[in-house]
């Protein structure tokens, strides 16, 4: 698959869109009673869905080294491939935008299937507009107001690496932001934490003028919760990790010449 570069055009100066990291769905940690309560917010609300990695969890295949109980389910992969298409079902027409992770991608190396595609395939048989997406890439929103328009770019990577206790992921920006040439967005997973933060660069636009700008570097958390019992994160002595997605609201100014983002997160029930 090459690289996505997923471009929509809003037509007004404002774009609302969730974004959800790692929900592992299939997973018996997932808070899927959560994660419909967001899901069911954006449909109320038409807010444009995206997920970047590890929609599914898939670990109970019988080639998985992380495999801990045999399944009641004869063919396993059949019944994660029509268990994650009803579940989303429901929201199929606000979910604009699913990629790869590390657990999809797992799957497709060792048993040379695609869930993914096949999932999202399902979906769009029965009406669904949804792109699968590269396990990095780009997306390009192009925003309206007046006569003057913005293109607003996020680059997008499920994750690497392990997180770490006290950095929380935040060193692997500072490797992503070196290979990146103009964006305002990093945002990634696959660790499952919650962080965000501002990166000021300066370079010159196009009408020769030199220009600074605070490129956002945002992680999205996971709907996994393993700090339950036993297992192996509590085995580890990890700490309880943040829970749930996050909305944000990308506002373009022609006015004063700025393009305004606000990050909501979206938490856990108590």
């Amino acid at each position: 698959m090459e690289k996505t570069n997923f471009r929509k055009i809003i037509g007004t100066n404002e774009y609302k869109f969730i974004v959800l990291g790692d929900p592992h769905i299939d997973s018996d940690y997932s808070d899927k009673k959560l994660l419909k309560k967001h899901l069911q917010f954006a449909v109320d609300n038409n807010i444009d869905v995206y997920c970047i990695g590890d929609m599914l969890d898939v670990m109970q295949g019988r080639n998985d080294p992380r495999r801990k109980n045999k399944q009641d389910k004869d063919h396993y992969f059949n019944h994660i491939i029509n268990y994650i298409t009803d579940f989303l079902t429901p929201y199929k027409d606000v979910i604009k935008f699913i990629s790869y992770g590390n657990h999809e991608t797992a799957v497709i190396k060792n048993n040379d299937l695609d869930l993914l595609e096949i999932i999202v395939n399902n979906l769009n048989l029965l009406g669904a507009n949804i792109k699968l997406g590269s396990y990095s890439g780009w997306w390009q929103f192009r925003l309206t107001h007046g006569t003057a328009n913005y293109g607003y770019k996020v680059n997008y990577h499920h994750g690497f690496g392990g997180g770490g206790k006290r950095t929380k992921g935040l060193i692997q920006y500072t490797d992503r932001q070196v290979g990146l040439g103009d964006v305002d967005m990093i945002i990634m997973g696959h660790v499952h934490e919650d962080t965000d933060s501002y990166h000021t660069i300066e370079y010159i636009n196009n009408k020769g003028i030199i220009c600074e700008k605070d490129v956002i570097w945002t992680r999205v958390s996971s709907y996994k919760n393993e700090n339950i019992g036993n297992g192996w994160a509590v085995e580890k002595g990890f700490n309880p990790k943040p829970v749930g997605a996050k909305l944000y609201t990308i506002n373009y100014n022609k006015h004063i010449g700025i393009t305004e983002t606000q990050i909501t997160r979206l938490g856990r029930l108590c």
